[in-house]
């Protein structure tokens, strides 16, 4: 039954968080470098410049938080080659060598600001499934040993499924 103010999940744009019951494979999403620094940081992130985005950027406590994502390798479709079962080693892997390829050819400026983040991470990003298919992907030993000498750790983080999506209020059906 509809509230005389609409429904009682609808949001300002008359979206309606609503549970679906569509299946959804465990999937890797992607990888990003994340970076926090009382330094400013801008003189390494436009050396990076084309090579990646910068999605999230703030200032707190005058430290310079920040996430990296690559913006494309060419050659590569991030989205076709996580499948380790191909000659492809998988997106996992190709994400983080290409992140120590970019760092390991900084230029001294900017290799010095790297080396004055206090959190240089790599963090993996996956999101959960509702199905029992399993997934894996690997790095290998020798991009686990660049990430070690860049001095970066790796981080997984694992979203839960939340089995709901958002619709626009005025496409749900009436239920009779």
């Amino acid at each position: 039954m509809l509230r005389e103010h609409g429904f009682a999940n609808e949001d300002a744009d008359g979206y309606v968080k609503v549970r679906t019951r569509r299946k959804e494979d465990f999937h890797f999403i992607n990888v990003d470098l994340e970076l926090a620094s009382s330094e400013n940081v801008q003189p390494l992130v436009k050396e990076l410049g084309e090579n990646i985005s910068a999605y999230y950027c703030s200032d707190i406590d005058e430290i310079a938080n920040l996430a990296l994502d690559l913006r494309e390798i060419k050659g590569v479709d991030f989205y076709n080659t996580y499948n380790d079962e191909n000659e492809i080693i998988g997106s996992v892997d190709i994400y983080i060598s290409e992140f120590c390829n970019l760092l390991e050819n900084l230029s001294e400026e900017s290799r010095r600001i790297w080396k004055g983040c206090h959190r240089k991470e790599v963090d993996i990003g996956f999101q959960a499934g509702n199905t029992p298919k399993s997934f894996q992907t690997q790095i290998r030993t020798e991009t686990i040993k660049r990430c070690g000498e860049l001095g970066a750790t790796i981080l997984i983080t694992v979203y839960p499924n939340f089995n709901f999506e958002y619709r626009r209020k005025e496409d749900l059906k009436k239920k009779k």
